[in-house]
């Protein structure tokens, strides 16, 4: 699995760099729902299902991104980081 600060690093806040001002000027939709981003929304640069650290599906809404099976796995990882 590619590490936090490599699927987050310096690629990918370029990448979000440039995606922000379109989204400041709310010409962005969400790659996941196809609703409008709107500047006041968190949003995420979402990557491909399936794809690798650099493959990007687009911006997505963060509620619509963070819903997706892969996240919820990484979150229920999280929670259990202990074997009881």
């Amino acid at each position: 699995m590619t590490q936090h600060s490599e699927r987050y690093g310096y690629h990918h806040k370029q990448l979000r760099r440039k995606w922000k001002l379109r989204v400041e000027r709310g010409d962005v939709d969400c790659a996941r729902c196809g609703k409008p981003v709107f500047p006041f929304q968190a949003w995420d640069l979402d990557h491909k299902p399936g794809g690798g650290p650099y493959e990007y599906l687009g911006v997505s809404h963060a509620k619509c991104n963070r819903a997706t099976l892969t996240h919820a796995r990484e979150e229920a990882n999280r929670r259990w980081s202990r074997d009881w």
